[in-house]
């Protein structure tokens, strides 16, 4: 490790990653930490989007994450609480760049962080974990981290970068850490083999049985999947993640016809939070800056977090490396938000939050289904939104 870095990015998943990596592109040095040891296990719906592929393709990533050999995910499909079912094509996102996939996020985050510790100016360190920020007069000025073997070690950078993810120690030692219900969300997933009817298609089931939540099933492999569901922690009640899961199991014609002699993995049955991108406020605190899930950078419709993450990642590196070729890092943070705002706020996230609220309402949701089974058009939007390819404030453009 150096004395001193121009940033100090803490998690290493997908915004941690896309931040070293543009931090390499400007010719800034970057310490990327991560508690944890590669390769590690991150509860996901493990779904890539065209528009995340593109992400990884601009950072110089992307080969990494297809030497995976990932699942091909060219379509989607929807039902709606009435069991009527649309089903369109996913629109590329770029030429050369598959229309979206699925596989593992263990075996995404440790080839992504395989990646970016190769690249100039960049030092990668697993198993380092964050104890504190060394703030004085609002700015930090450096961490202090335990390493693998318990010892204490304070490293001085010029800015931070927050990316560790829903449980951010960097958001709660700036004082942004938020568990408002309004916009919090919670998900359980679980790895089954043996499923049967797999194709090329990601679905999303909007069962009844766990209304105001949704049900999903994304191919892994030929006959493997990644199946959860999921509902918005404010509306949710008391309802148990375990119990949620079971009803969509148990009560979606869908689920039950591919598990009926499929097996869930042992230990896989995995919960986790999902801080939605409608909650108010900053995103950083002077030359400190939050990204990905600790920014609270998740679709608010779909609960996706992985694109957003990419996308900040980079925007907090351009932002950062922009005001040190000012001389200025404490202008970091008014880049930042206008950046962030700029791509998400009235694009995805506010009709986002709109959008969520009418779909914990059966009517509404039937309604949508129908009509996107009948019409194209309405098909191409629904699933542009879906993958990131079109805001979703064009959503209320067209009728």
């Amino acid at each position: 490790m150096e004395s001193c870095y121009d940033a100090i990015i803490v998690g290493a998943g997908p915004a941690g990653c896309a931040a070293a990596a543009e931090l390499s592109r400007a010719g800034r040095s970057a310490l990327l930490l991560d508690r944890a040891r590669f390769p590690r296990d991150k509860v996901c719906g493990d779904g890539l989007s065209g528009a995340a592929l593109v992400s990884l393709e601009r950072l110089g990533l992307l080969p990494a994450v297809m030497e995976l050999s990932p699942q091909p995910a060219r379509r989607v499909v929807v039902s709606g609480p009435n069991g009527r079912v649309l089903e369109h094509p996913v629109p590329l996102a770029a030429p050369g760049v598959p229309w979206g996939v699925v596989v593992e996020r263990r075996r995404v985050d440790h080839a992504l962080f395989l990646s970016v510790s190769g690249l100039p100016g960049v030092d990668a360190a697993d198993g380092h974990a964050l104890t504190d920020l060394a703030i004085w007069q609002g700015r930090v000025h450096g961490v202090r981290v335990q390493t693998p073997g318990g010892a204490e070690a304070f490293v001085r950078c010029r800015t931070v970068i927050g990316a560790d993810g829903a449980h951010s120690r960097v958001a709660k030692k700036l004082g942004l850490a938020s568990r408002d219900p309004r916009h919090r969300g919670m998900a359980v997933r679980a790895y089954f083999t043996g499923v049967s009817g797999l194709s090329d298609a990601i679905e999303i089931h909007y069962e009844k049985a766990i209304l105001p939540g949704y049900g999903w099933i994304f191919p892994t492999g030929p006959d493997t999947a990644n199946v959860g569901a999921g509902y918005l922690a404010s509306r949710g009640g008391n309802v148990h993640l375990g119990q949620l899961f079971r009803l969509f199991l148990e009560n979606n014609p869908h689920a039950a016809e591919k598990l009926a002699h499929a097996r869930m993995e042992e230990g896989s049955l995995r919960a986790w939070p999902l801080p939605l991108g409608t909650a108010p406020g900053r995103r950083g605190t002077v030359n400190a800056l939050l990204t990905g899930d600790a920014a609270g950078f998740v679709d608010p419709l779909t609960g996706e977090g992985v694109w957003y993450a990419l996308e900040s990642g980079a925007m907090a590196a351009r932002a950062v490396a922009d005001a040190l070729d000012q001389d200025a890092p404490q202008a970091a943070l008014m880049l930042y938000e206008r950046a962030w705002r700029r791509a998400f706020l009235w694009r995805e996230f506010i009709p986002g939050g709109v959008l969520q609220r009418l779909a914990s309402k059966r009517i509404f949701l039937n309604h949508v289904v129908d009509k996107a089974a009948k019409r194209r058009k309405t098909r191409s939007l629904l699933v542009g939104a879906i993958s990131h390819q079109i805001p979703k404030a064009r959503l209320f453009i067209y009728h």
